[in-house]
């Protein structure tokens, strides 16, 4: 998929929305459970967001490995 970082940017910006921190805490590499303390029905909400959004879809697998954004960004550019 062919992800600009303008889509790069609105994704984090809906994230940052969802987990309801500040954008600028949203780094690449920030791990949304252990940096963040959200749970896991903080990424099903997350991840359901992003399936809605692009044209992907996250098996439970993948799922548990995607907890930052880094790892969401190239799941997408990937699949």
């Amino acid at each position: 998929m062919n992800f600009s970082e303008q889509d790069f940017l609105e994704l984090k910006a809906l994230i940052a929305k969802k987990l309801k921190v500040e954008l600028k805490d949203l780094k690449d590499d920030t791990d949304f459970v252990a940096d963040l303390a959200k749970d896991s029905l903080d990424l099903i909400d997350i991840l359901f967001e992003i399936e809605s959004k692009y044209p992907i879809q996250i098996s439970n697998a993948d799922a548990t490995e995607l907890t930052t954004m880094a790892k969401i960004k190239n799941f997408i550019i990937n699949n």
